[in-house]
């Protein structure tokens, strides 16, 4: 069953809009969604040959100022990605940082360049990605584009992918659709389906539109959810990391409060009690951080040999500042409403040496 037509789309949004993951899943099974694809022509083109196909319209956009900077973001893309293994350009997004999470995925080739004497820009790299994404050289996952807020993906999209498509969607409301904000939600949401499985408007299956919205569907409702995934031993540091994360959930998005639970109750304190059997209190003798740092500081990596064995490696992990920032605001944030709420926070404020980072 293809969507492909306004009508078709309306109900099976409105239709499926409410849904709990778990009912979500059912349908899945009913109505499988597309394969992304492990192997196709444009993500197996060479540097030079994804460079010289956005060079050339619908890519090259006349404005020069604008297709400067995204060829720039792009160029500096390429040579990040190349630093990963990968045979695909698909390959090397997936085994990269950024295919993580779309939130704060810049860092990473951010700092590359400038270790490599570049003055890489955010709104480059992020200008960059998008061509390279509707060039359909990557295609990052649902999860990823379900985050992605980019309000340049679908016109991008639409003008490198579709255009007819998208056209035919549009004139295909009916009287009695949705009104103009939802079609261009629906349209926004087809966008990024394209961006996640390839082809056009007429390839998109229900089951593309269920798995988007489950990638949108938290797995985890509340932050006690997020901090006992990990399994800790410490109750009282359990039930901390719980307020901690309710006091920050109003002010963050999903994504984001996904992403803090997982740098300070998995990188840091379940790392600590593996590593410090016992291990009860905030208040850390100096040796503890200084260890914990060397280890957050790499990662284990296995690679496939060209005789079919397995090679581990160390190498750095790319995410070690951001995670420590993290645990260095979490310290900080506690120090401070120490002082405005001493009957709640009081008891866990001093930094015990991890407010430095």
């Amino acid at each position: 069953m293809t969507i492909t037509t306004g009508p078709l789309l309306a109900p099976s949004v409105r239709a499926v809009k409410s849904l709990a993951g778990g009912e979500i899943e059912t349908y899945l099974q009913m109505f499988p969604p597309r394969s992304p694809g492990t192997d196709w022509v444009t993500t197996r083109s060479s540097h030079e040959e994804v460079l010289h196909r956005l060079d050339q319209p619908p890519f090259e956009n006349g404005k020069d100022s604008t297709h400067l900077m995204r060829m720039v973001g792009a160029r500096l893309l390429l040579r990040w990605l190349e630093t990963f293994e990968g045979e695909t350009w698909r390959q090397r997004w997936n085994a990269s940082p950024g295919a993580t999470t779309s939130i704060g995925w810049t860092a990473a080739p951010l700092a590359w360049g400038t270790a490599h004497g570049r003055k890489p820009q955010r709104a480059g790299l992020e200008s960059g990605l998008l061509a390279l994404v509707c060039a359909d050289v990557i295609r990052p996952s649902m999860a990823w584009l379900s985050s992605s807020m980019s309000p340049h993906l679908r016109g991008a999209i639409e003008t490198a992918r579709d255009p007819k498509g998208f056209t035919d969607l549009r004139n295909a409301r009916m009287p009695g659709q949705p009104d103009q904000r939802r079609t261009s939600k629906a349209l926004n949401a087809l966008a990024r389906i394209l961006a996640a499985k390839g082809g056009g408007i007429d390839d998109i299956v229900v089951g593309d539109v269920l798995e988007l919205l489950l990638a949108a569907t938290p797995t985890f409702t509340s932050p006690a959810q997020l901090v006992d995934r990990f399994d800790l031993k410490c109750k009282p540091i359990r039930d901390l990391l719980v307020s901690y994360l309710t006091e920050r959930q109003p002010s963050i998005d999903y994504v984001t409060l996904m992403q803090l639970s997982r740098n300070l109750v998995g990188y840091f304190w379940a790392d600590l009690e593996q590593h410090h059997p016992g291990i009860d209190s905030l208040h850390l003798a100096p040796e503890v951080p200084d260890s914990w740092k060397a280890r957050i500081a790499v990662k284990t990596v296995k690679h496939r040999m060209p005789n079919g064995t397995v090679a581990t490696t160390t190498e750095p992990r790319i995410a070690a500042l951001m995670i420590r920032m993290a645990v260095r605001g979490f310290y900080l944030d506690i120090a401070q409403w120490a002082l405005d709420e001493p009957e709640r926070w009081g008891p866990w404020g001093a930094t015990g040496g991890m407010g430095g980072g």
